[in-house]
């Protein structure tokens, strides 16, 4: 298990925690549970739902008798290891595979049921979400005040595409040198859940606000007259934010900070995400070997527009003629459409039609003014089909179906 160390049965040494992400696991029972008694998620009255009822009185106890310490040292992060005792509960008894349904639809907040509970510590994790850990733990090879970071492909319209637009691009694998390393090599596949498990918006800490607030009130009453609640929350509120960390516990100030870090992972990710799209829409699954050799596999047009879906409905990137600007291929403009029809793949054609506008679609252009019927004809005459081949392809026929114009491909030095 990722972090912990057992010492025994009935305890585990937690040495290594992910709190930026997760916090500390006595302080998010509530939301684990909470979680799982939303309908959404699990349905009411399910053995799933029904055995947690049964656990939370157990994990709760646990959590009772911990906060019995100082505040300080029970609330927050610690550096030094800490021992939970296991109390009894009726996990035992569930199968691996509910186990494993359990541990699917709770994602990264499972983290905290492995902490505690015996029977989650001994599942292995999802090639997604080890990813997502091994993503968290990793550092920035340049401080924050250099970075450059890369302005989202739907901003771009204006911007001409030149090689020093895609050196700027491309910074952002020279500021995460050890985060590019885990994402390329991950399959498409595992990126994208990998992307979808990590947290979309900072989540702050409130015991540690608390803990702050408390400490500021401790201070004000030894050395000054009495305040009001008002006033005390006047004092309070009117401090900025860097103002306020001071008055909280140093780990918990770090672990605010943290909550950023992890928006920054995601970020990376979705760049990640962007440069491969090209291939994608080609029907490439590419990825590094151990030993950094890029490998090639081949998807089918059906797994391709499944793909395609996902990267613009779950990841949300751009779709337009700027949605491959910060790739090598960006002088192109190309949308997502015209490549779908370009490379004959008749199933991200009809997806991409039927979800989206007419002018990211059959009224698309290439920056060279060809449309997509031009772009998939020329493209199959250099691929050698005969012209009865071209005639009977499924994808011109479809295009000219919804209204594409029938007209030859612009010649220009760069090929499309």
């Amino acid at each position: 298990m990722a972090g912990c160390t057992f010492c025994g049965r009935g305890q585990v040494l937690i040495k290594v925690v992910p709190y930026y992400l997760v916090g500390d696991p006595l302080n998010n029972l509530e939301h684990i549970f909470w979680k799982i008694g939303d309908p959404d998620i699990f349905p009411e009255k399910s053995q799933v739902q029904l055995t947690f009822m049964c656990t939370s009185s157990c994990l709760t106890r646990t959590r009772v008798d911990m906060t019995k310490r100082s505040r300080n040292e029970a609330t927050f992060p610690r550096s030094e290891p800490l021992v939970l005792h296991k109390a009894y509960h009726p996990f035992e008894s569930l199968p691996p595979d509910m186990l494993g349904v359990i541990v699917e639809l709770l994602g990264l907040d499972v983290l905290i049921l492995r902490q505690v509970c015996w029977n989650f510590s001994t599942l292995r994790l999802s090639p997604a979400m080890e990813l997502a850990l091994k993503s968290l733990r990793a550092r920035t090879s340049l401080p924050q005040k250099f970075h450059v970071h890369r302005k989202p492909a739907a901003l771009c319209y204006t911007r001409e595409w030149s090689q020093a637009t895609y050196d700027e691009s491309c910074a952002w694998r020279r500021q995460w040198a050890t985060l590019v390393r885990h994402l390329d090599q991950a399959p498409i596949k595992v990126l994208i859940d990998a992307h979808n498990l990590m947290p979309t918006a900072i989540v702050h800490n409130g015991p540690a606000v608390y803990h702050g607030y408390l400490r500021l009130a401790r201070y004000l009453k030894e050395t000054t007259s009495p305040l009001g609640d008002n006033e005390l929350d006047d004092r309070w509120f009117g401090l900025t934010p860097s103002g306020r960390e001071a008055w909280m516990h140093p780990d918990a100030a770090r672990y605010l900070r943290g909550t950023r870090h992890a928006l920054d992972i995601r970020e990376q990710m979705s760049a990640a995400i962007e440069d491969r799209m090209w291939a994608v829409c080609c029907g490439e699954n590419r990825y590094t070997t151990a030993s950094g050799r890029w490998v090639t596999s081949a998807m089918s047009r059906e797994e391709t527009a499944c793909t395609v879906k996902r990267i613009l409905e779950e990841v949300g990137l751009h779709n337009g003629s700027t949605a491959f600007f910060h790739t090598r291929i960006g002088y192109k403009g190309m949308t997502p459409f015209l490549l779908a029809a370009q490379r004959h793949n008749l199933p991200l054609v009809r997806y991409l039609f039927k979800r989206h506008s007419s002018h990211l679609t059959v009224r698309a252009r290439s920056r060279f003014g060809n449309n997509s019927y031009a772009l998939c004809k020329a493209h199959m005459f250099r691929k050698g089909h005969s012209d009865e081949q071209i005639d009977e392809s499924e994808v011109l026929r479809y295009l000219l179906r919804h209204g594409v114009d029938d007209e030859p491909r612009t010649r220009h030095q760069r090929l499309e």
